[in-house]
């Protein structure tokens, strides 16, 4: 799957929230991992002319975190891991013995900053490649063990501009065992001092009762950026009201 879309950050007058992010933020919607902890440092954007950054051939990405948690029932066992590294590998791991909830997750991705002085188009060029493995036990398959991964862009004043899910997947029709990819391709215009942070976010989680038992890995084999960044047009002048 393809995407392609233009996306335009204007300037908020109000102080953006401070997002308070749990790895479980939005988790009944699916929007896992939306929301950052702090901001990751930025790659400023000084030149006028066009020029293209690319990540991670040119530099480390700047935000690469992993997180876990377990939870197991009385006579449960839970267990559960991430890694991410800023040369574009993650994974996550999540695993429930009898009864818990255990989840392993991650995020990897760059900040850019736009301090060419006017406004500007940066065009991202995302490639990504993953696998994956979930099971559960039980006759009849539930959705035990969850598996996703998605890219996020969110501006430093905290406004969501992309969503894209990449790959989604529970044991509801079974166990799986798989691999795949995804080229991404959308544009984001900044105005000046503004930044924006585009970063993937992978989940591997299993939630089941008193008897059940399931698992969920996915990795991250690879992460590229493309980055083209180019002075924007201009925004035509406001017409006078017409009599």
């Amino acid at each position: 799957m393809t995407a392609t879309s233009r996306i335009v950050a204007a300037p908020v007058a109000v102080a953006a929230l401070a997002w308070l992010a749990t790895w479980l933020a939005g988790c009944d919607t699916g929007r896992y991992g939306s929301d950052l902890v702090g901001q990751p440092a930025a790659r400023k954007i000084s030149a006028g002319d066009a020029s293209t950054l690319r990540l991670p051939a040119d530099q480390p990405f700047s935000l690469a975190k992993p997180a876990s948690r377990r939870e197991p029932r009385l006579d449960g066992r839970a267990e559960a891991d991430a890694t991410a590294d800023r040369a574009g590998t993650a994974s996550a791991r999540a695993e429930v013995v009898e009864g818990g909830v255990a989840e392993g997750t991650f995020q990897v991705g760059q900040a850019i900053a736009n301090d060419t002085g006017r406004q500007c188009d940066f065009e991202f060029s995302v490639n990504c490649r993953y696998s994956l493995e979930l099971s559960s036990s039980g006759e009849r398959p539930l959705p035990d063990a969850v598996v996703g991964l998605r890219l996020y862009a969110r501006t430093s004043r905290g406004r969501l501009l992309r969503e894209l899910p990449i790959v989604d997947q529970t044991t509801e029709h079974g166990a799986a065992r798989r691999s795949g990819g995804e080229a991404m391709h959308f544009t984001v215009t900044l105005p000046p001092a503004e930044s924006v942070t585009v970063f993937v976010a992978g989940q591997a989680r299993v939630d089941v009762p008193d008897g059940r038992s399931a698992q969920a890995r996915l990795t991250l084999d690879e992460l590229t950026y493309e980055v083209t960044s180019r002075p924007a047009p201009e925004l035509p002048a406001p017409q006078p009201a017409q009599p």
